[in-house]
């Protein structure tokens, strides 16, 4: 699966894919960005949870290939770090999906007698 001798695989929660194809005032565009679960930093005790943040992985066509798999679902995801100037930009290379996210247990609400 390896692009480069500097990326690396990542194992990912998929949340979902925002994707557009078309025309503003003679501008075209054509994008998909992978929506992905992380984790906040809960090291100062000012978080706790998870939050979602986006990466581009292509045109429109890039998500033909996940569609048909229900979100959320974990994947192996082959990704570089790269630096433009300033700015760090992660370039996702491969997308292999690996197992569906297991609904969570229903809980069942306390009913202690008072």
């Amino acid at each position: 699966m390896s692009h480069s001798e500097t990326s690396y695989i990542s194992r990912l929660k998929i949340t979902g894919f925002l994707y557009n194809k078309g025309s503003v005032d003679g501008n075209d565009f054509d994008y998909t960005k992978m929506i992905v679960e992380i984790r906040l930093d809960d090291s100062r005790g000012t978080a706790h949870g998870t939050s979602t943040t986006e990466y581009k992985i292509g045109d429109v066509t890039e998500v033909q290939k996940y569609k048909h798999i229900p979100t959320p679902f974990f994947a192996d995801v082959e990704m570089e770090d790269a630096m433009s100037g300033k700015n760090r930009t992660k370039k996702i290379w491969a997308v292999k999906p690996v197992e569906m996210v297991k609904p969570a247990a229903a809980s069942t609400p306390n009913r202690a007698a008072a």
